[in-house]
């Protein structure tokens, strides 16, 4: 087996099997755990799951494995989704990044998704999130809003639990958008694993400190 997994999926059966071809076909490494020696056996034979999706093939980046060990702690995914529209904005994702990117940290793979691109599945493959948003007229992005419509309900109970940070920017007024974060993140129970992080007009040094602390501490939950 492959040692540089990025994306572990646990069940073969319909969803799972679905889930699993849909991120693999993005391009993505994909380890698919089945509880069931043989029948695990019998999908890496055929390269599909007949009982489930028949007629559609498993890509070349799709891999199998019915020992949960592995599986579980073949990779942990980060999931970074950013509205990022401004220089400061962009200073601020930068430095997130570059914390949830350090060498030291190992065994997460950090995926990026500008907040217009993220997808239901890109968030239920994760294992933890940082979201950054400008916010505008005391409330977050509309781009930020979106991908929360997205993927709220299809989440909703399968990610309770993971990890998340948020950064903000914006110049008067953000109380708004921190509240509405608060209220979205704590119906989805998702775990604060580090206080947000937000920043008025252009970020100083410390700032961005700050920033790369958030990245750091969100990924390095995921080594727990």
């Amino acid at each position: 087996m492959a040692q540089d997994v990025v994306v572990s999926v646990l069940g073969a059966g319909s969803y799972g099997t679905a889930l699993a071809i849909s991120l693999a076909r993005k391009g993505l490494r994909i380890l698919l755990w089945g509880h069931e020696a043989a029948h695990v056996a019998e999908l890496e034979q055929a390269r599909c799951n007949e009982a489930f999706l028949p007629g559609v093939p498993f890509p070349d980046s799709l891999e199998l494995t019915a020992d949960l060990a592995y599986a579980v702690q073949a990779s942990k995914t980060l999931l970074v989704v950013h509205h990022t529209p401004s220089p400061h904005c962009q200073e601020m994702f930068e430095a997130v990044l570059a914390g949830a990117t350090d060498p030291e940290i190992e065994g997460v793979e950090v995926v990026r998704r500008p907040a217009l691109t993220c997808s239901p599945s890109d968030a239920l493959a994760a294992d933890g999130y940082l979201i950054g948003s400008p916010v505008n007229l005391g409330y977050l992005s509309g781009a930020v809003k979106h991908a929360f419509d997205q993927l709220y309900y299809p989440c909703l109970d399968a990610t309770r639990g993971r990890p998340f940070g948020v950064w903000l920017h914006g110049n008067e007024g953000t109380e708004g958008a921190v509240r509405a974060l608060d209220a979205i993140t704590t119906g989805l129970g998702w775990a604060r694993a580090a206080d947000a992080v937000v920043v008025s007009g252009k970020p100083t040094k410390a700032d961005l400190e700050v920033c790369w602390n958030l990245g750091a501490t969100v990924a390095a939950s995921l080594m727990e």
